[in-house]
């Protein structure tokens, strides 16, 4: 066996195999991690294990956070139309759950037996006014299969930029463990799954290079929570540089009249509500900021800024561009999340996941690990 410069590996007629120069993976017969067979199996894992760990996620959301607890945001009144503004904005969720409640749970398409389990979960709905257990159950299944969708999608954002299909399996339980971790601080909302599969949707777009997939995807996002309009500032970033700067601001301007459209029926639907249109809780969230980071917090912000800024200069245009995110929604951080509430770190969750598993990827296996494909991610700087 020979190789060329190429880097093409060559046996008897011709090549069999391509590798970088400095490919970790070079000395593995090809069915060890890339095959057929073992992509395969890794999929068929990955959406067992999706499920199951969706299952948990929303099991754990249910019983350990206030979700069917809080009165203004209450599940029955995002349903009957009531919550309090600006949450009661994000109307994706509640859409769904009504969907489902009237065309699964009470026709009665549900097994029997998982119905009975489900119908445990009902007397923690405690909120007034008090949900149905049909509510409650068909909030489940619209929760766990956006939190399922979130996982599968954070698994494709992975075959993206590595295709390397245990790598991409090996995500999905690292996005459940890092949500569900954040779940387990007791405060979340009805929207939040919704809200990580969202961001991964459009980073898998982005990803892939494909501005139309990102600009269908945008109303399904802005429908689930209008914030996530900072992924438009991340596209026009992204894409400046790789194509003509005139469809550059095509594309944005098509995505800002998307926002204002969405926002503007949206808040005039719900004007009567309670609340208004944004909360600043700047002053409490500096004091809490003030009083709370002690050296442990520290340590383990230090760690996390690490694991997603390691050699920045380095990581996938993507990612890098997609960054400009971070200060626009550490400002939305301070000015409007209630103090200490981290899971607003939701919207952006997913890309900071991504730039952790690429920071980890790297120096476990070195940077031929890298394999984006074409698309705005795969451009030099």
């Amino acid at each position: 066996m020979t190789s060329g410069p190429s880097g093409v590996r060559e046996h008897g007629a011709g090549p069999v195999a391509r590798f970088a120069p400095d490919d970790p993976f070079a000395g593995l017969p090809g069915w060890l991690w890339n095959s057929g067979p073992c992509r395969a199996l890794c999929l068929v894992l990955a959406v067992v294990m999706g499920l199951g760990l969706a299952g948990k996620a929303v099991t754990n959301q249910v019983t350990e956070t206030w979700v069917l607890v809080e009165n203004r945001v209450s599940l029955a009144r995002y349903l009957d139309g009531t919550a309090d503004r600006p949450f009661m904005h994000r109307v994706l969720m509640p859409g769904l759950v009504r969907v489902l409640e009237a065309g699964i749970v009470r026709p009665g398409l549900l097994p029997a037996p998982v119905r009975a389990q489900m119908a445990k979960f009902c007397p923690l709905a405690t909120a007034t006014p008090r949900a149905s257990c049909d509510s409650v159950i068909a909030y489940l299944l619209a929760g766990g299969a956006a939190c399922f969708a979130y996982l599968m999608l954070m698994g494709a954002c992975v075959w993206v930029m590595f295709r390397l299909p245990w790598l991409a399996l090996a995500a999905v339980p690292a996005a459940y463990l890092l949500t569900n971790a954040i779940i387990l601080l007791r405060v979340s909302h009805l929207y939040d799954f919704a809200v990580l599969a969202g961001g991964a949707a459009l980073m898998l777009a982005m990803l892939a290079g494909r501005p139309l997939a990102f600009t269908l995807l945008l109303p399904l996002a802005l429908l689930t929570k209008e914030t996530l309009a900072m992924y438009v500032g991340g596209f026009a970033w992204t894409w400046l540089g790789r194509l003509p700067w005139r469809r550059v601001a095509g594309w944005v301007a098509a995505q800002t009249a998307i926002f204002l459209a969405i926002y503007i029926a949206v808040t005039r639907s719900f004007r009567a509500n309670p609340g208004g249109a944004f909360e600043s809780y700047l002053g409490g969230q500096l004091r809490f900021l003030a009083d709370k980071i002690d050296l442990s917090a520290l340590l383990l912000i230090c760690v996390a800024g690490v694991l997603v800024f390691h050699d920045v200069a380095a990581k996938p245009r993507v990612l890098r561009r997609m960054a400009v995110m971070i200060p626009a929604w550490g400002g939305f951080f301070l000015l409007g999340c209630y103090p200490g509430e981290l899971r607003n770190i939701f919207e952006i969750l997913p890309l900071l996941l991504l730039l952790a598993i690429d920071t980890l990827a790297v120096l476990i296996l070195g940077p031929g690990v890298r394999r984006l494909g074409e698309g705005p991610g795969a451009a030099a700087p």
